[in-house]
């Protein structure tokens, strides 16, 4: 017997991410059942008055895509199976019309007494009601026959795998080591480098980061200079890496960071100055530097033009990781205490119309924007305008860990916990040789303590990598086995042996996976398993698209929580040309519900696209 039940998501079952958060899938799942036990004709209540419970001793639940907001559920229910005094009751959550499964599982329930807590049989009433022959074949026996009739129906489960992590560090998208090519001046630090270098020799770095003044970029109007963006990153997307830009409008050591051209065509701003040696002056009449208006119409229209014209080059492209709001404040990094001095509630208005701009013709690639926006010393938890931007899809960073010793080594611990779940977290560390040489602020420590706290998908290279490296390998290591996310293969089982071809038979894989990183991969991840023969040629492709790694949790170090999943397969008759019996390989991977990977894991002899052996298997025909 099967019954279904709508289900309107309310918001108050949803959490910071937005979609339903995963512990009231249960709750939908008892309600499903109290509807179930409803239409067989029996209440929790009446069972309770007869002297019988049927308490939850098991409950599994595997989490395929979100639900959100006020969508319309179906919760279907159904009992599975029934074991002496044990049954289990599946369900399953889709949208209202829709085929695909959101979430599916179930309860394992044990009839007990409602006197004496202790197992009984299950009432014959109960047994009626189900459909069930309650004759001479139950309890004990009726177990027997039901596990024999499994043992016939599939094949024996009996390959069991544990993959050891290899401790590697992974280049995966969307996380990983970012290498300042250009970090602000264009001098640094892609100089300490050897031209064509991507540094493929740094452990974890994934990520080239150019971070230049937009007169750079766009020396004339429309004119473009792309060459200075596309050559260094290009050396990055070859070996598999990525991009990311900040486009800035006020520096420290430019007279005008703004195109010349933009001031000229009327946009108003002010000069300041930061005199070697000095404080920094505030708006002055002689300044040597120039900031602009950052709210003004001339100034906001040319750079809608030039964000139009970059997003147009950029946006949506795989090779790009993201992309800083870089166009407010000193060096882009959204303060402006050291340059123009703009009051804080003033900029609350005018960062949300740099925000809107961005968000505007960024439709794929992810944006970040600096913490400072709130408020560089702000720690009062209070942060509209982060929350006007995490509102439109904004992820966040951190541009001053350890640029200050402790207790000063960052400030805005409390605003990444509010993005890391569903948004990406970027963290820069302070310039590295003024860390370490002139203030004394460096700390491996800490660093690895940044990363686990504020759930990093990224960390700064922001010196001279080759001495950053030499001088800190036992802290890049550690950063490389947390940062980001980290899929690990807990355990997987297969039969020793599968029937295919045109007398397939259907077998079962048993699968269990965690994330050992401290963040999301913000993207869809399937677990595939592909069958080879000796060649490396493809027998057989089995990726389960209802197991999406994305929504694992993660844990602390070395504990992340598990989920298993099993999945049901046949490989028919239509594959049985390319069959043969004999015993082939079994690789794993993580990607596309396809079967293509995506992502690399921490496990030895790869073939070369991201799949990675872990057994056997034997085919039969027959």
């Amino acid at each position: 017997m099967k019954i279904s039940m709508e289900y309107r998501v309310p918001y108050a079952d949803t959490d910071q991410m937005g979609v339903v958060y995963y512990g009231n899938y249960l709750t939908l799942f008892e309600r499903a059942r109290n509807e179930l036990m409803r239409s067989i004709g029996y209440t929790y209540r009446e069972c309770e008055a007869e002297g019988w419970m049927l308490p939850v001793v098991h409950a599994e639940v595997d989490y395929s895509s979100p639900a959100r907001y006020d969508d319309l559920l179906e919760v279907t229910a159904y009992v599975r199976s029934r074991k002496g005094v044990r049954i289990e009751i599946a369900c399953e959550v889709r949208r209202k019309g829709e085929e695909r499964i959101l979430a599916s599982g179930f309860t394992r329930h044990c009839f007990v007494s409602t006197q004496t807590f202790r197992p009984v049989p299950p009432p014959k009433r109960f047994l009626e009601a189900c459909g069930e022959d309650v004759g001479a074949e139950r309890g004990a026996g009726l177990a027997a026959r039901t596990a024999m009739l499994a043992m016939l129906a599939l094949p024996l489960l009996g390959a069991t795998v544990r993959p050891e992590d290899n401790g590697s560090a992974l280049v995966n998208p969307g996380m990983g080591f970012t290498m300042h090519y250009y970090s602000n001046d264009p001098r640094n630090y892609g100089s300490t480098i050897a031209p064509g270098d991507s540094l493929e020799w740094f452990p974890g770095c994934s990520v080239c980061y150019l971070r230049l003044p937009w007169a750079f970029v766009e020396p004339e109007e429309g004119v473009f200079d792309w060459a200075a963006l596309d050559t260094p990153a290009q050396r990055w997307i070859e070996r598999g890496g990525q991009v990311a830009f900040r486009i800035t409008c006020s520096e420290d050591w430019l007279e005008y960071a703004v195109p010349e051209w933009v001031v000229k065509a009327g946009a108003k701003g002010c000069r300041w100055d930061w005199p070697a040696g000095g404080q920094p002056t505030g708006a002055i009449e002689n300044g040597r530097l120039w900031d602009p208006d950052f709210a003004d119409p001339v100034f906001l229209d040319r750079l809608e033009r030039f964000i139009a014209a970059i997003a147009g080059r950029y946006d949506g492209r795989p090779e790009v990781a993201f992309v800083d709001i870089g166009s407010y404040g000193l060096w882009g990094e959204g303060h402006t205490g050291a340059s123009s001095n703009v009051p804080q509630e003033r900029m609350d208005e005018e960062v949300k119309l740099h925000v809107d701009l961005y968000a505007k013709y960024f439709k794929s690639t992810p944006l970040v924007i600096s913490d400072d926006v709130s408020g560089a010393w702000d720690k009062s938890g209070y942060y509209p305008l982060l929350d006007y931007a995490r509102g439109k899809g904004v992820g966040w960073r951190d541009d001053s860990i350890l640029v200050q010793p402790p207790p000063l080594h960052w400030f805005h611990e409390d605003q990444a916990a509010r993005y890391w779940r569903s948004l990406p977290v970027v963290l820069e560390h302070g310039h590295y040789r003024w860390c370490v040489d002139e203030v004394k602020s460096w700390s491996g420590d800490l660093l690895l303590e940044a990363v686990e706290k504020m759930h990093a998908s990224y960390m700064s290279i922001h010196g001279d990598p080759r001495r950053i490296l030499d001088e800190n390998r036992e802290t890049v290591d550690r950063i490389n086995r947390r940062i980001g996310y980290r899929f690990n293969l807990v355990e997987a089982t297969w039969p020793d042996r599968v029937f295919v071809g045109e007398n397939a038979e259907e077998f079962e894989i048993s699968w269990s996976w965690a994330n050992a990183g401290v963040a999301p991969p913000y993207a869809d991840a399937f677990p595939c398993l592909t069958v080879k023969d000796d060649a490396g040629g493809i027998m057989a492709v089995v990726c389960d698209d209802r197991f999406n790694l994305r929504f694992l949790d993660v844990g602390g170090d070395g504990s992340p929580p598990v989920a298993q999943k099993r999945l049901r397969v046949s490989l028919g008759r239509h594959l049985a040309p390319t069959f043969a019996a004999g015993t082939y390989d079994v690789y794993v991977s993580v990607g596309k519900p396809d079967g293509t990977p995506l992502y690399a894991l921490a496990y030895d002899g790869g073939d070369g696209h991201r799949r990675y052996p872990i057994g056997k298997i034997e085919f039969a025909v027959r």
